[in-house]
């Protein structure tokens, strides 16, 4: 290894926005309150540190030290990791059809299964900037996005006001002369008879919602392979003190899975400038 030291992404990343990059002041602004007039003197200082009651992020999104006498310079190999964090925000997530990341709710059936997959896909935030700004933000406090259950799934029929449970049926309407006739979900139920129509049916939702948990651990599945893609970048780009070891993280925990992670089933594409990297990240 050259004499450089071995550590992971994530205690790499911790040591580079909680320890480094807020050395640095560039771009960085603080509003202050008036603070204690001069004739106080030597305490002046302690009324500064209690007066300052905003400061923006610096231009690496990190709180900057404004408490330090002297601006300090980042270490190197922390500026390399924030440029291969800010790489992420050129990166694409793919949508594997028949991906299931809620294996262990076992009672769903497979159209509620696949609804909610692809539902939770479409919530997922963590792409393009949202991806970079999720690597930052777990940098900086630490740990990963959430991926654990929400708690028993109950199914509920849908309901109609005081009318309690809705009906619904499908019937063929054409909306103009000459017009295709188009299947349409109207409501089931007969007013006049006070009953539902014969073809009628319920429908039912799920309390709480899966997709919001598959969004959560999609999430996490790209934090995973973020992590994996911004160590190979910070390698190939050079570090002069570490050598950063991959993500020791399962792919699907859920299903008992243990790390390292597995060849990914939701994919990660990184962005055209970085094609070497994106190699780690898709399958073979």
């Amino acid at each position: 290894m050259n004499g450089k030291k071995l550590i992971g992404v994530e205690k790499f990343l911790g040591w580079a926005y909680r320890n480094e990059l807020p050395k640095l002041r560039r771009n960085a602004q603080v509003t202050m309150v008036a603070s204690m007039p001069d004739a106080w003197g030597s305490i002046e200082r302690y009324a500064e540190l209690l007066t300052i009651v905003d400061v923006s992020p610096n231009s690496y999104g990190c709180i900057p030290d404004v408490w330090s006498e002297d601006e300090l310079t980042p270490h190197a190999d922390a500026l390399v990791a924030a440029d291969a964090v800010a790489e992420l925000a050129e990166s694409t997530m793919d949508w594997e059809e028949g991906v299931d990341v809620l294996a262990d709710l076992t009672d769903l059936t497979d159209a509620e299964r696949a609804d909610c997959n692809r539902r939770g896909y479409a919530i997922a935030r963590a792409r393009g900037d949202q991806l970079a700004a999720l690597v930052m933000r777990r940098a900086m406090i630490g740990g990963a996005p959430d991926w654990t259950d929400h708690g028993p799934v109950e199914r509920h029929y849908v309901s109609n006001g005081p009318r309690g449970v809705a009906w619904f049926r499908i019937v063929s309407q054409t909306f103009g002369e000459n017009m295709r006739a188009h299947e349409v979900e109207v409501d089931g139920y007969d007013a006049v008879a006070k009953r539902p129509h014969a073809d009628a049916y319920r429908k039912t939702y799920l309390d709480p919602d899966p997709a919001l948990l598959a969004a959560e651990r999609i999430d996490y599945q790209s934090w995973v392979m973020a992590l994996e893609l911004v160590a190979s970048r910070a390698t190939e780009m050079g570090l002069s003190a570490y050598h950063v070891l991959g993500p020791n993280k399962a792919m699907f925990p859920w299903e008992g899975e243990v790390a390292p992670f597995p060849r990914p089933r939701v994919l990660l594409a990184a962005a055209p400038e970085a094609k070497k990297a994106r190699r780690s990240l898709k399958p073979a």
